[in-house]
């Protein structure tokens, strides 16, 4: 019971007094890493950028010395240790950025970040396969491929069969829902949707929470192939037109 009259002691980790109700005081004190012989020096932070990337946003503990895409380049800007750089070509696939910094003794290798990278991403080219393959490492949310078809007739019947998917699936054929999957197999019964002239299929991916937790909170619980995700293919569309067979 005398305990509940004690005064409380504050947060003993610098930069977690947002866990109590008191304002900072200056009673915790920032801690730094010091290595013996320790110096300043210049490393490369290597990654890949995903397909439809506009833009890259992070926070730098060290002096950025520069940006390059695919080797090129890049102007940033800079207000306090918040980064922004502008990436051009956002019709392009998958590329990779590298950053060259001017690190600090208590910040070097990944800490030289303070957080994430983070992406603005619009319209983009990817290919079917696994999204970790395409700079999409990591990402639990979805990914709508679009794909426009000139047909010289109305088919009778059409089916889309798309192969092997990790997630699920939803497909649209000029604006119009065919379907949800959850699961094998993946196929359409896309009937008479599709139309003389130009046709728009959309096909969205929607994966899992194991990559992003795997990433943000690694456990041994994700096995093998659970961070697998996206449209991998083959992707099929089966039509017939007047009786013929379908091709």
């Amino acid at each position: 019971p005398a305990a509940l009259h004690l005064h409380r002691r504050p947060h003993p980790l610098p930069g977690a007094r947002w866990l109590e109700d008191a304002e900072e005081d200056g009673t915790v004190l920032p801690a730094t890493f010091a290595a013996p012989d320790a110096s300043h020096r210049v490393e490369w932070l290597r990654f890949p950028v995903p397909p439809g990337a506009t833009r890259i946003r992070f926070t730098a503990r060290a002096e950025l010395t520069g940006v390059f895409l695919d080797g090129t380049a890049l102007r940033h800007s800079q207000t306090g240790n918040e980064i922004t750089v502008e990436l051009p070509g956002e019709h392009q696939p998958s590329r990779t950025a590298e950053l060259r910094l001017r690190t600090c003794p208590e910040h070097q290798e990944g800490a030289a970040l303070a957080g994430p990278i983070e992406f603005e991403v619009g319209r983009g080219l990817i290919e079917p396969g696994d999204w970790e393959d395409k700079g999409l490492a990591g990402y639990s949310g979805g990914v709508r491929y679009h794909r426009v078809l000139e047909l010289a007739a109305s088919p009778e019947t059409a089916e889309l069969d798309l192969g092997q998917v990790r997630g699920t699936a939803e497909v649209t054929v000029n604006g119009t829902p065919a379907g949800v999957r959850i699961c094998t197999p993946y196929t359409f019964d896309l009937g008479n949707a599709l139309q003389e002239g130009e046709n728009e299929i959309e096909v969205t991916v929607y994966g899992t929470l194991a990559p992003y937790l795997d990433d943000t909170s690694p456990t041994h619980f994700v096995f093998g192939g659970q961070r697998t995700t996206g449209l991998l293919g083959p992707v099929a569309l089966r039509i017939s037109e007047d009786g013929t067979p379908p091709h």
